[in-house]
């Protein structure tokens, strides 16, 4: 760690420990943005990055100032605290070594819960996205620099250098470990400055925030933020169906079923199809989702370590590059695992289907912002299929599934809904699928 790691990593924790809500979480964000994870310090064999550090003075403040106690947990919230256990306990069991492990959950828990309770409502966001559309100007501009120059000004605290080329063009990351997670970072803030576009007063930096998003996911060169990016401006695209989701839903449904019964190879090849399109490995990561169903019966009790035959090439230990976060949910915890995540997400999408239905009676005005993050979910339920976020970017990742929570907590709690809310916190998962898929 040095001085400039040293005094980015101070700032941020005096802003997260002592300004109000609302600024507090900007400090969160700008450590993703501005610090490498080569600034660390090792406690006891566990490596504290700079995130890392950043979340701990989080959760300090957030037990300290009570607002962890505040938290009235919803189902979304118990979906992702069993994903985090069950991820940890079962290939800690499995393997015996808990220390990558409990790393793991220390990134999950504390990403979400700190912005779980740092960003509580509707209102919330709808303050922090204009000062999130200027705080990420600088690292866009450091990328489009990057690109031009092949300099990474980040390389003085330990940044990756600009040395990833295709086609002749640089593939650019700023503070992050690699092209794939800086892209996707801004490809998948594309939607969220869309709806601050169409906010009164807030149409200039809207534009600031959407030029600076779309050059981050330029620079990157890289197939994932594209893939991230087309498929958040697909979910804007559907917008004036919004009140046809159900017939959508079925039609994709009937859509994938039919390509499955007329392609020659399993489903998943479609990643292969699209990557023509944009570029990519995607034959070899829909040739890791077919390894992986071939092999169900090595994982789906406690996972495995052994997925050397699931890729087309090797990790120098041996093992697949588990670059499917589904994939790498099964590997690592078994089919229970690979279950959580995708409840997890069900519920994420069933609960903002459930929050948009009451903002078109009650809170018109909020119901862009729910659809708009609706699109920023699909863009990384659709991204994951080819990357694990294994950078700082799980930061954000998680942080935005909590913000999926607090803002559809706040909206289904108005006075005229407020049995919807205790219906969701209560009903099984599926009850609260088929409300939201009945709208």
């Amino acid at each position: 760690m040095n001085a400039i790691g040293i005094t980015l990593i101070v700032l941020c924790a005096v802003v997260l420990m002592f300004a109000p809500r609302r600024f507090a979480v900007l400090a969160v964000v700008g450590s993703v943005c501005y610090i490498t994870q080569g600034q660390e310090v090792i406690v006891g064999g566990f490596h504290f990055f700079a995130q890392r550090i950043v979340l701990l003075v989080g959760f300090i403040r957030i037990l300290t100032r009570g607002e962890l106690r505040r938290l009235k947990l919803n189902k979304i919230d118990w979906a992702l605290l069993a994903f985090a256990i069950v991820s940890a306990v079962v290939p800690g069991i499995r393997s015996g070594v808990w220390q990558e492990q409990v790393g793991g959950a220390y990134n999950v828990l504390l990403s979400y819960f700190v912005f779980r309770c740092l960003v509580t409502s509707l209102e919330d966001i709808q303050d922090l996205l204009p000062k999130l559309a200027i705080l990420i100007i600088p690292m866009a501009l450091s990328m489009v620099y990057e690109s031009r120059t092949g300099t990474n000004i980040f390389n003085v605290m330990g940044g990756q250098g600009a040395d990833w080329l295709r086609e002749g063009r640089y593939r650019c990351m700023g503070s992050f470990r690699g092209p794939h997670d800086a892209g996707i970072f801004g490809a998948t803030l594309m939607p969220l400055f869309v709806y601050l576009f169409f906010r009164p007063g807030q149409r200039p930096v809207a534009v600031a925030g959407l030029v600076a998003a779309t050059a981050i996911t330029f620079t990157a060169n890289s197939s994932g933020p594209l893939m991230a990016y087309l498929s958040g401006l697909v979910g804007l695209a559907f917008w004036p169906l919004r009140k046809e989701m159900r017939r959508v839903r079925w039609g994709i449904v009937a859509f994938l079923a039919g390509l499955a019964l007329v392609m020659e190879a399993p489903i998943w090849y479609l990643l292969a199809k699209v990557s023509d399109i944009t570029g990519g490995d995607g034959w070899a990561r829909s040739y890791l989702m077919d390894q992986c169903f071939r092999h169900f019966s090595d994982w789906w009790l406690m996972g495995t370590d052994k997925t050397a035959l699931w890729a087309a090439t090797q990790m120098d230990w041996g093992g697949a590059d588990l670059c499917n976060l589904y994939v790498s949910c099964a590997a690592g915890a078994g089919l229970a695992g690979l279950i959580l995540i995708i409840l997890l997400l069900v519920r994420c999408f069933s609960f903002l289907g459930l929050a948009l239905k009451t903002a078109g009676d009650l809170l018109p005005e909020s119901e862009g912002l729910l659809w708009c993050c609706g699109c920023v979910l699909f863009a990384h339920v659709c991204t994951v299929f080819s990357n694990t976020y294994w950078d700082q970017l799980f930061v954000t990742w998680w942080g935005f599934l909590a913000m999926i929570s607090s803002v559809t907590a706040s909206i289904l709690a108005q006075p005229a809904h407020s049995g919807a809310l205790e219906d969701a916190a209560e009903a099984p998962a599926e009850g609260i699928l088929a409300e939201s898929a009945a709208q």
